[in-house]
């Protein structure tokens, strides 16, 4: 039966299961031992999150992200953009450090009054100012006004407001001014290339910007470098050209004189190794200054001489004649009848300026008989014709390296009907432009080679060594046979000078060889050419002996009052060019010899 449980009874049994104090102790102990043990790993839990950007802010950003940005600032360090020197070393293109005003919004607590003191100095309103500050609030970094003048800088830093800084950044310049623009080109703000070489080539002159990354403290003072945030920039690499400054400077003088004075719309001038295809000097006029080039016309900005493809008139007939003689259409001094000014074919009338009957074949290239070309396309056939022109470089780009190369129009040989055997060969139904021209006409007076044209001879590594090297002559292929290639420039060529269209073009100490040209401009659309509107052209090369030089001026639009042959505008400025660069280069004299070595030419007025 059981006892009953009394109050003795109930203290034995409590004393029976109660634990001693000593083991409430050591319970105790456990208990905040597993607690600070627990706590300790979930810090180091929360530490290893944060570290490894596991934790995410409220707009799904890492906690660590968010420190860093908030204590860290990366600085660019812009890379200088490498040099353009031309073929002697003259500086045509470099980068100068100007200061430029920055603003770093979150650390500016007052915008409109930093906006109000700034005013002045920038030339800016300060509501612009603070607009600008205010919709970038958040951001460490913007620009208020960049390439200002030291004195605008130095006042800026001596006001030290808060957010408020200067920084150095490089700044293109063109010592030389607008010598060589359409070459050039020029750079935008961000120094990058938009035209001219400094577009081909901005990979190279660019470089690649470094930067610093600096620790900063609650208050956004500079700390110091953070570990590892450093990046040198690498500088560009600089680049060589085959322009000559001088050459440059001479061709752009003779053009300009030659567009004012015609009242023309403007004009090109190219000069070129006919050899190697190194251009010398390539002029577009009306020009500008890179160092403005913002506030040059859109007209002044384009390079007539790779672009606006026109019908080149009578410089083209040496390209047909050449192929005529290449296929024994036509023999060397040659009679051809010209039909004594008038030429009917056909419902076609062809006419000559000036009438004559019998012309060999070099008077015909020497008097710029239209009719005389005429028979010789003929003979040679529109197939040939159209081969020899392709081979010669027409209907495609030569592959100069600068941009915006026009293709020209040399149509596909179906298209071609028996008028394009009679016009093609006046230079008509073809449209080319200034440095495809001069391109063929190298081809002839080289020795029968086509060759690319070219204005950069070498890149540079900023230790300046050299990383390309391109001076050797890119040949494409070979056109005509040498015997031809001489017969033309010692023949019809050297005849215009002497006794032909082109005597305007004769130096006393060289013989020159050419060809002039008068084109009507086309309409646009087709359906004939436009009034009073005419291409002056002429082409030449000297000495005839050994061509070093080759020029080409086409004047566009002159003043039909003032002039429009090719022989009257253009004529002198190439022969200025011409004469200047070989005297400049030292080429020994070569003078036109006391009796003419060709046929003889008889005596008539000329016009081309």
């Amino acid at each position: 039966m059981a006892q009953p449980c009394g109050p003795q009874q109930l203290q034995k049994t409590r004393t029976l299961t109660s634990p001693p104090a000593s083991r409430v102790r050591s319970g105790l102990i456990m208990v905040a031992l597993t607690s600070l043990t627990v706590g300790m790993f979930g810090l180091s839990v929360r530490v290893a999150c944060l570290s490894g950007g596991y934790v995410k802010g409220p707009d799904g950003s890492s906690l660590h992200d968010v420190y860093q940005t908030q204590n860290t600032v990366k600085i660019r360090l812009p890379a200088r953009r490498g040099n353009i020197f031309d073929c002697t070393g003259r500086l045509l293109a470099g980068s100068l450090e100007v200061p430029s005003i920055f603003a770093d919004p979150s650390l500016i607590q007052d915008i409109e009054a930093t906006a109000t003191t700034l005013q002045d100095l920038v030339g800016q309103q300060a509501g612009e100012i603070a607009t600008d500050l205010a919709s970038r609030r958040h951001r460490k970094f913007t620009w208020i006004q960049r390439q200002v003048a030291d004195e605008q800088a130095a006042a800026v830093k001596a006001l030290r407001l808060a957010g408020i800084g200067v920084r150095d950044e490089p700044v293109r310049i063109y010592p030389m001014g607008s010598v060589a623009a359409h070459v050039l080109g020029f750079v935008g703000t961000e120094q990058k290339g938009l035209a001219g070489l400094e577009l081909v080539y901005d990979k190279y002159l660019r470089g690649q910007d470094g930067y610093k990354i600096c620790l900063r403290s609650a208050s956004k003072k500079i700390l110091g470098l953070a570990p590892g945030g450093y990046k040198p920039p690498r500088d560009g690499c600089s680049i060589v050209l085959s322009i000559d400054s001088y050459i440059q400077t001479v061709a752009e003088q003779a053009l300009q004189e030659a567009v004012t004075t015609y009242e023309a719309q403007g004009g090109v001038a190219i000069v070129t190794e006919p050899s190697t295809g190194q251009v010398l000097a390539l002029a577009s006029y009306p020009t500008f200054d890179p160092n403005y080039f913002r506030q040059a016309p859109e007209s002044a900005l384009l390079n007539r001489a790779l672009t606006g493809p026109v019908e080149p008139g009578s410089i083209f007939k040496p390209l047909v004649m050449s192929a005529a003689i290449q296929e024994a259409a036509v023999r060397p001094g040659e009679i051809i009848y010209c039909h004594n000014g008038l030429y009917v074919k056909g419902s076609r009338r062809l006419r000559d300026v000036h009438p004559y009957s019998n012309l060999t074949v070099e008077q015909v290239i020497a008097k710029s008989s239209n009719i005389g070309m005429a028979q010789i396309g003929e003979r040679l056939g529109n197939y040939l014709m159209h081969h020899y022109l392709t081979q010669f470089g027409l209907g495609a780009k030569t592959g100069i390296d600068l941009p915006g190369e026009d293709v020209g129009i040399l149509l596909p040989i179906r298209r071609w009907t028996s008028f394009s055997t009679n016009s093609v060969p006046m230079g008509q139904e073809i449209s080319v432009t200034s440095i495809q021209m001069l391109t063929a006409f190298n081809a002839i007076v080289n020795g029968g080679n086509l060759v690319t044209p070219t204005v950069v001879r070498a890149v540079l590594n900023p230790d300046g060594s050299v990383l390309l090297d391109r001076r050797e002559p890119k040949v494409v292929h070979r056109v005509l046979d040498e015997s031809v290639a001489r017969y033309m420039t010692q023949g019809p060529l050297k005849a215009t000078i002497n006794e032909g269209t082109g005597t305007r073009a004769k130096l006393a100490r060289w013989q020159v060889v050419g060809k002039t040209g008068t084109a009507q401009i086309a309409r646009r659309g087709g359906g004939g050419y436009e009034p009073d509107a005419y291409v002056a052209s002429f082409i030449c090369a000297a000495p005839a002996s050994d061509p070093r030089v080759s020029v080409a001026v086409m004047v566009h639009r002159p003043n039909k009052r003032k002039g429009y042959y090719g022989g009257t505008v253009s004529c002198r400025p190439a022969a200025k060019i011409l004469a200047a660069a070989l005297d400049y280069l030292g080429v020994p004299d070569d003078p036109i010899p006391p009796a003419a070595d060709g046929p003889m030419l008889v005596s008539a007025p000329v016009a081309d």
